[in-house]
């Protein structure tokens, strides 16, 4: 993996929305979201619902908008772009481009608008190597930092489908996912749908590394796309033959 550059703007980066005002700004209040204070087991979850106006996501957490997710199909344009903030005016976080003919994808975590070459980070769709009713499961590494002793190393993380109940999974689903740290199989995010709009939440169940938490983001928005563009194509084909 290529070493990354800095962010333009930590992820923890925040607005309110200026045309979804949700909070009195008169008050004595810092509308910075940070979690830099957060003890290392510290939890929190973000909804992600879908942006009428642009046709992307919304990410949120409580009353703040922390990233602005686009989706595209223009031709050499990213499938995915993660902005901070409230639209695609905010900084470039992360990008996820899709490999033709592939179930494998390629992301890149920083600002350049056409990384090349070793500027991308491949995103390898694995097998769990059941015979019958085989999962898939997405594995990616990215450099994090350790919140305790505060050494650099790079940590390999997966998303995989989920049906578990006690993380909040729903049996029907086919969209719940949970997020793995292979070094120790702790479970440290999960993804539970809440309709087949696309829309859900994801509940990290302790404070993650900044390049960490925008890294399994938009692996797992490019996840979320890529089922929804399947859905769409598999719907226009079901209403081709009717």
């Amino acid at each position: 993996m290529a070493d990354l550059p800095d962010l333009e703007r930590l992820p923890t980066y925040s607005s309110i929305d200026p045309l979804h005002p949700t909070i009195n700004t008169n008050h004595d209040r810092d509308l910075t979201v940070t979690f830099s204070n957060l003890s290392p087991t510290a939890s929190h979850t973000y909804e992600i619902h879908t942006n009428r106006t642009t046709g992307g996501l919304d990410i949120t957490y409580g009353a703040y908008q922390l990233y602005h997710v686009g989706r595209y199909l223009q031709h050499q344009t990213p499938d995915i772009v993660v902005y901070g903030g409230y639209d695609t005016h905010g900084p470039q976080l992360a990008l996820a481009r899709f490999i033709q003919d592939g179930k494998n994808f390629n992301i890149h975590l920083g600002g350049l608008k056409r990384p090349v070459g070793e500027d991308w980070d491949i995103v390898r769709c694995a097998s769990d190597g059941r015979m019958f009713h085989s999962t898939p499961y997405y594995r990616f590494e990215v450099p994090a930092t350790d919140a305790r002793s505060g050494e650099r190393s790079k940590r390999k993380l997966h998303w995989k489908r989920t049906h578990e109940s006690k993380l909040g999974a729903s049996h029907l689903s086919r969209r719940d996912y949970k997020l793995v740290d292979e070094s120790s199989d702790e479970v440290v995010a999960v993804y539970t749908e809440h309709s087949i709009s696309f829309e859900g939440k994801v509940s990290y169940r302790r404070k993650m590394d900044d390049y960490v938490e925008v890294a399994s983001l938009v692996v797992l928005m490019a996840i979320l796309e890529r089922q929804r563009r399947a859905f769409g194509n598999m719907t226009q084909v079901i209403a081709g033959h009717m």
